[in-house]
């Protein structure tokens, strides 16, 4: 219940249409991102797609798996599930900001650029992975 009330009071204060980059009571997922960031990608990516399994439409496990494959190097995998969680749902916050720090990786700037415009419509008043990605597009210069 009170996951469901910080969701409920989440969604009433989130810009109109943002979706943040994990469901705020899905521990799973927090762990698993720590493990991401800690660089345990073998043991992150198969728990990951072990989820996947059975949620084939979870945006939040799709970036996720877009994250570990980009901290692991592969960004070509790491594009293929960040176009996946995208296409599920246009205005993850995560995936837009995930995918355009994996931009400015690339040195595309333009389409960094481009992302950040998306999440600049989504977070109107600011939000924290509008924040990142500015930082990481300002670290270029």
């Amino acid at each position: 219940m009170r996951g469901w009330v910080f969701a409920a009071v989440l969604a009433i204060a989130s810009p109109a249409g943002a979706v943040y980059p994990e469901d705020p009571g899905d521990a799973e997922l927090a762990a698993l991102r720590d493990r991401i960031e800690a660089g345990a990608y073998d043991s992150a990516i198969a728990a990951l797609d072990a989820r996947l399994a059975t949620e084939p439409q979870n945006a939040d496990i799709l970036t996720l798996l877009g994250y570990a494959w980009r901290k692991s190097g592969d960004f070509t995998r790491g594009r293929t599930y960040y176009d996946r969680a995208l296409a599920i749902n246009p205005v993850h916050l995560g995936a837009l900001e995930y995918l355009g720090e994996m931009e400015v990786q690339l040195g595309r700037m333009a389409e960094a650029q481009a992302l950040l415009a998306r999440l600049e419509r989504a977070c109107p008043t600011g939000c924290e992975e509008l924040d990142e990605l500015r930082a990481a597009i300002a670290a270029t210069r």
